[in-house]
């Protein structure tokens, strides 16, 4: 046998055993993402309330386009309780699900952000709504992309809740969570029509939105109804 022979036939008996040095050089095992939940406030809930019907209204009062089956929305425990839960499967897992990765999941909206300032809600539903500038008025008719702004204006939504999770003490986690959950493929986003003209379940038009199928809880203050025009004047359309 020459060398070559040799060689070749050693190569063959002592194959290297890369898999275990691999394994016994990586360090220790990656922890487990920290969720730490931030309790988002009555001043806060209130806000989110008022900024989403403010905008939902401002959108069923178009002149060109209105909606004619746009509700009025409240918030709901158990939406804000699934949305905790999204954000615990899908930021606080070792192997998040494959759902977590889709871009606009029907029902949910979500938002990260590097640094907490005063008026984060507003500042989240604007950035949510902005996306009213790639939604074109044939899409309302029937949805070929989802966006957060076709979540918050869905016209048959009728509760939602939020939550707002610090992830590794580096930045923040916010998610809404709506039902019935919208953004639908194909389905249209409301009816066009004279505000209010076609309310499902509640044939009543709220006192404070007067575009919004439902009744007020209670009427929004002065103070708290200017912070809503807050929200919807910050953003120029239609």
């Amino acid at each position: 046998m020459n060398n070559f022979h040799l060689i070749f036939f050693l190569l063959l008996i002592f194959k290297p055993n890369i898999q275990s040095q691999d394994s016994g050089d990586s360090g220790p095992p990656k922890a487990r993402p920290k969720v730490s939940f931030v309790k988002i406030s009555p001043q806060v809930k209130s806000n989110f309330i008022l900024g989403h019907n403010g905008l939902r209204n401002r959108v069923a009062l178009r002149k060109d386009k209105p909606a004619s089956n746009m509700n009025l929305i409240a918030w709901d425990l158990q939406m804000e309780m699934k949305a905790k839960s999204w954000i615990v499967s899908c930021y606080g897992s070792m192997s998040p699900p494959n759902y977590c990765q889709v871009p606009q999941l029907p029902g949910i909206n979500r938002l990260h952000i590097d640094q907490l300032r005063t008026g984060w809600e507003f500042s989240t539903i604007r950035l949510w709504f902005h996306y009213y500038r790639v939604t074109l008025d044939s899409d309302l008719d029937s949805l070929k992309r989802p966006t957060t702004y076709t979540q918050i204006i869905w016209a048959s939504v009728r509760w939602f809740g939020c939550a707002l999770a610090q992830i590794d003490e580096t930045y923040y986690v916010v998610a809404c969570s709506y039902q019935p959950s919208g953004n639908i493929p194909r389905m249209a986003v409301y009816k066009t029509g004279d505000p209010c003209s076609h309310c499902e379940d509640i044939e009543a038009c709220s006192v404070t939105f007067s575009g919004l199928c439902g009744i007020d809880k209670s009427r929004a203050s002065v103070k708290s109804f200017t912070l809503m025009l807050s929200v919807a004047l910050a953003v120029t359309i239609f």
